[in-house]
Protein backbone atom coordinates (compact mmCIF):
# COMPACT_ATOMS: atom_id res chain seq x y z
CA UNK A 1 0.00 0.00 0.00
CA UNK A 2 1.07 3.41 -0.73
CA UNK A 3 0.51 5.74 2.94
CA UNK A 4 0.92 9.72 2.94
CA UNK A 5 2.04 11.34 5.94
CA UNK A 6 1.69 15.08 6.91
CA UNK A 7 2.74 16.71 10.78
CA UNK A 8 1.82 20.47 10.92
CA UNK A 9 3.22 22.07 13.99
CA UNK A 10 1.19 25.28 13.47
CA UNK A 11 -2.66 24.47 13.88
CA UNK A 12 -3.52 26.88 11.19
CA UNK A 13 -1.10 25.67 8.54
CA UNK A 14 -3.22 25.06 5.67
CA UNK A 15 -2.34 21.58 4.61
CA UNK A 16 -4.97 21.24 1.62
CA UNK A 17 -2.04 21.81 -0.94
CA UNK A 18 -0.53 18.70 0.88
CA UNK A 19 -3.11 16.66 0.85
CA UNK A 20 -3.36 17.45 -2.82
CA UNK A 21 -0.13 16.81 -3.39
CA UNK A 22 -0.80 13.57 -2.04
CA UNK A 23 -3.77 12.40 -3.35
CA UNK A 24 -2.45 13.23 -6.72
CA UNK A 25 0.80 10.74 -6.26
CA UNK A 26 -1.67 8.15 -5.39
CA UNK A 27 -1.48 7.61 -1.83
CA UNK A 28 -4.36 4.75 -0.21
CA UNK A 29 -4.23 6.57 2.96
CA UNK A 30 -3.30 9.89 4.60
CA UNK A 31 -2.43 10.33 8.47
CA UNK A 32 -2.41 13.93 9.52
CA UNK A 33 -0.49 15.05 12.97
CA UNK A 34 -1.31 18.78 13.80
CA UNK A 35 0.59 19.81 17.16
CA UNK A 36 3.01 21.97 18.77
CA UNK A 37 5.15 18.93 20.08
CA UNK A 38 6.09 16.28 17.94
CA UNK A 39 6.19 13.58 21.09
CA UNK A 40 2.41 13.83 20.70
CA UNK A 41 2.71 12.39 16.99
CA UNK A 42 -0.01 9.94 17.40
CA UNK A 43 -0.75 9.19 13.79
CA UNK A 44 2.63 8.70 13.04
CA UNK A 45 3.31 6.05 15.87
CA UNK A 46 0.25 4.36 14.62
CA UNK A 47 1.08 4.11 10.81
CA UNK A 48 4.49 3.10 11.98
CA UNK A 49 2.85 0.08 13.43
CA UNK A 50 0.25 -0.59 10.29
CA UNK A 51 3.28 -0.02 7.84
CA UNK A 52 4.68 -3.45 6.06
CA UNK A 53 7.86 -4.78 4.37
CA UNK A 54 7.00 -3.33 0.71
CA UNK A 55 4.62 -0.21 1.86
CA UNK A 56 5.31 3.22 0.04
CA UNK A 57 5.56 5.99 3.15
CA UNK A 58 4.59 9.35 0.48
CA UNK A 59 6.24 12.26 2.44
CA UNK A 60 5.63 16.35 0.96
CA UNK A 61 8.44 17.04 2.85
CA UNK A 62 11.50 15.26 4.43
CA UNK A 63 11.08 17.35 8.12
CA UNK A 64 7.20 15.36 8.25
CA UNK A 65 9.53 12.69 9.74
CA UNK A 66 11.12 14.52 12.39
CA UNK A 67 12.50 17.42 14.35
CA UNK A 68 16.54 18.11 13.74
CA UNK A 69 18.89 15.73 11.36
CA UNK A 70 19.15 13.18 14.27
CA UNK A 71 15.59 12.15 14.51
CA UNK A 72 15.10 12.67 10.89
CA UNK A 73 17.66 9.92 10.35
CA UNK A 74 16.45 7.55 13.08
CA UNK A 75 13.29 7.37 11.64
CA UNK A 76 14.66 6.91 8.07
CA UNK A 77 16.61 4.18 9.04
CA UNK A 78 13.71 2.56 10.50
CA UNK A 79 11.41 2.76 8.02
CA UNK A 80 13.69 1.45 5.72
CA UNK A 81 14.87 -1.52 7.55
CA UNK A 82 11.44 -2.48 7.85
CA UNK A 83 11.71 -2.56 3.51
CA UNK A 84 9.57 0.60 3.83
CA UNK A 85 9.67 2.63 0.65
CA UNK A 86 9.75 6.46 0.89
CA UNK A 87 9.27 9.14 -1.27
CA UNK A 88 9.83 12.63 -0.67
CA UNK A 89 7.99 14.91 -3.06
CA UNK A 90 9.76 18.47 -2.57
CA UNK A 91 13.77 16.77 -2.34
CA UNK A 92 15.82 14.71 -4.35
CA UNK A 93 17.12 11.27 -3.17
CA UNK A 94 20.43 12.27 -3.51
CA UNK A 95 20.22 15.51 -1.76
CA UNK A 96 18.39 13.44 1.05
CA UNK A 97 21.31 10.70 1.77
CA UNK A 98 23.98 13.37 1.40
CA UNK A 99 21.91 15.58 3.62
CA UNK A 100 21.69 12.45 6.16
CA UNK A 101 24.63 10.77 5.46
CA UNK A 102 23.31 7.68 4.44
CA UNK A 103 23.32 5.02 1.41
Amino acid sequence: MVFGYIFSSVECQDIYSEIDELNKYGVDEIRIDKTRNPKDRIQFKLLKNKLQNGDTLVLKRLNSLGRGKKQIKSHWKELKALGINIVVLDEQIEQIKAYLNIN
